[in-house]
């Protein structure tokens, strides 16, 4: 999820990588909230299909998304490939896993002076 500003700036460029950076920032949104609920990562090949069609999701065993806004803003953002298409899945992402502040890191393990 960190490459939307690569892919920003891309676009800005009129870069001709923008829709292949585009296409690994979707794809790695997907990877990290779909490990984040706990479910299974979806084939690329067939994440549109799984998201569009109930008997196509049942023939391959896929359990219905537990959150079908992510959905929504996953096939807007896979179907009109603009940056702010984007920019609304990412943050709804990031708003799900608890927000995110630029300020909050903290150092998990102990460190000497």
């Amino acid at each position: 999820m960190g490459r939307l500003d690569s892919v920003k700036d891309a676009k800005e460029r009129n870069d001709p990588s923008f829709p292949y950076l585009y296409h690994i920032a979707l794809n790695e949104t997907l990877r990290i909230y779909s490990k984040f609920l706990c479910v299974e990562v979806p084939p690329a090949s067939k994440v549109y299909r799984l998201f569009t069609e109930e008997g196509f999701r049942k023939a391959y065993l896929f359990e219905p998304s537990p959150d079908e806004r992510f959905v929504k803003l996953f096939l807007k953002a896979m179907r009109n490939k603009e940056v702010e298409a984007l920019e609304e899945l990412i943050s709804h992402v990031f708003e799900k896993m608890g927000g995110f502040d630029i300020d909050g890191w903290r150092l998990r393990t102990k460190t000497e002076v």
